[in-house]
């Protein structure tokens, strides 16, 4: 079984990787320079769709007798051209959240927003941080497309988790 050089998914038969779209060559030879060249183009192409990663966090206020819930998306790692292979912190998400070691998992809501301001929506389940106090979200999105997930802070922080993100839905897996 071959592996997509571009996303690493595991590729059967021929034609495109059912993950990333990558046109799949089971045999690189001498070609590998040209076909990691080609890799990095689609990387490239599938980056320009997108503008930002951010999550979903909630607000909770007590109106009278009543539970309020309100949604904010607050953009976490922007794309776009300026793409750096790097984590980048929250300076909002995680302000007012803190666990106890003891805590069980904690539910993520991300999103992917477009460059059509569209937002596609996933969902990861963590482990909680091995940080006392509080913490804050990190995401980095690496050269095969995964997005990691980092709970902690700029100095002592957890990768809690490495998924690759819904590019079907950008259009580039048929």
């Amino acid at each position: 079984m071959a592996k997509c050089i571009l996303c690493e998914t595991d590729v059967t038969g021929v034609g495109r990787c059912d993950y990333c779209g990558l046109h799949v060559i089971h045999d690189l030879g001498d070609e590998k320079r040209i076909i990691e060249k080609q890799a990095d183009d689609h990387r490239m192409k599938i980056l320009s769709r997108i503008k930002a990663f951010g999550v979903k966090a909630y607000q909770y206020e007590i109106k009278e007798d009543d539970l309020d819930k309100k949604e904010h998306y607050i953009t976490v790692l922007p794309v776009g051209e300026n793409f750096e292979d790097e984590v980048t912190w929250s300076n909002q998400f995680g302000n007012a959240v803190k666990f106890d070691l003891g805590c069980a998992e904690v539910d993520l809501q991300l999103y992917i927003e477009t460059m059509n301001n569209e937002r596609i929506s996933f969902s990861a389940t963590l482990e909680p941080p091995r940080i006392d106090g509080h913490w804050y979200l990190g995401l980095k999105l690496n050269k095969n497309l995964n997005l990691e997930i980092y709970l902690g802070n700029k100095d002592n922080h957890t990768k809690v988790d490495d998924l690759k993100i819904p590019i079907n839905h950008l259009g580039f897996n048929n």
